[in-house]
């Protein structure tokens, strides 16, 4: 487990279940291991059955918390579960950090920050009560100390940390030259570029971002050099350009969005001429009646794509 060979992990325990069917310790890893990789389906049957083996086990509950569906009714089952798990042990910061994490899904961010401070009190590391910390502070439009914590969910799953070569983390200074790239999917990369332009009048930025942005971002800051080399072997720099630092898109907002003032609410991105033309022509040909476009998925299974998409049958009474 600890070198993330979950498969050679999972074949030791199914043996050791193959034994013992109520084998706790063997059940509890075998949860713990699916949740590491996100199949929280059976994840649940397997806690639900450690659980009922073992109810006075704190880090049981914890687990079964986590995996609880990612609902209103799975929401007030993770709250118990975890709840229940501080009961039996009052030091478990992991099940601390669990709560504020789910008390940023339901939007409570107050409750969120008083569980993400009782985890940082046991773990001042601990990446997602930090990360709760950063969610909290930002939905209360508290900018400065938002983007500040928000650093903190780097390298974590949702947040590569990519590095180029020995390059450090840029820390603001000006007239540096800055390896600047998007860490998150395509909805984040757009929302946080609007901070290159902020950051273009301090430094040279060398922006590497994934193939498909590559035509809108050059497009829409063409005083900095756009790259589409995300997951290539070698970033292409441009000629004469020397690279002195590197930082993800989103550590850039801790330097230049602290207060509300400093969103200027300016476009910033440029669409293809030619391709506006020859859609404006399109829904011309259509009339005059008003367009309305819908958009019914979003999201990954990782990014809650279930409350992000509706099938598109269901839209029939709309159209």
């Amino acid at each position: 487990m600890d070198a993330k060979d979950y498969q050679a992990a999972t074949g030791i325990l199914l043996d050791l279940l193959d034994k013992n069917p109520n084998d706790v310790d063997a059940l509890f890893l075998f949860g713990a291991i699916l949740i590491k990789q996100n199949k929280y389906g059976l994840a649940y049957n397997i806690c639900a059955r450690t659980a009922k083996l073992n109810p006075d086990n704190s880090a049981i509950w914890t687990n079964f918390g986590i995996c609880q569906p990612d609902n209103s009714d799975g929401w007030e089952a993770s709250n118990w579960c975890l709840n229940k798990a501080i009961e039996l042990d009052s030091q478990n910061c992991h099940a601390m950090a669990q709560l504020s994490s789910l008390m940023i899904q339901i939007c409570q961010p107050k409750e969120a920050r008083v569980w993400a401070n009782r985890a940082l009190k046991i773990d001042k590391d601990n990446k997602v009560a930090l990360g709760s910390k950063a969610f909290a502070y930002l939905m209360e439009a508290n900018w400065k100390k938002g983007f500040e914590y928000y650093k903190a969910m780097l390298q974590t799953s949702f947040r590569l940390d990519i590095q180029y070569g020995d390059l450090p983390m840029w820390d603001g200074s000006k007239g540096e030259t800055v390896i600047v790239y998007g860490e998150q999917g395509i909805g984040d990369e757009i929302l946080f570029s609007s901070v290159l332009n902020d950051m273009s009048k301090d430094c040279t930025i060398v922006y590497d971002t994934m193939p498909r942005l590559e035509g809108l971002l050059a497009r829409s800051f063409p005083q900095i050099h756009v790259t589409g080399d995300r997951w290539s072997n070698q970033l292409r720099y441009p000629e004469g350009v020397t690279p002195t630092a590197r930082i993800p898109l989103a550590g850039v907002p801790t330097f230049y969005r602290h207060t509300n003032k400093d969103f200027d609410g300016e476009p910033y991105l440029k669409p293809d001429k030619t391709m506006v033309d020859s859609i404006k022509g399109m829904l011309s040909s259509l009339g005059d009646n008003p367009k309305i476009g819908i958009a019914w998925t979003g999201g990954a299974k990782f990014s809650r794509g279930h409350l992000r998409t509706q099938d598109l049958e269901s839209l029939t009474p709309l159209l």
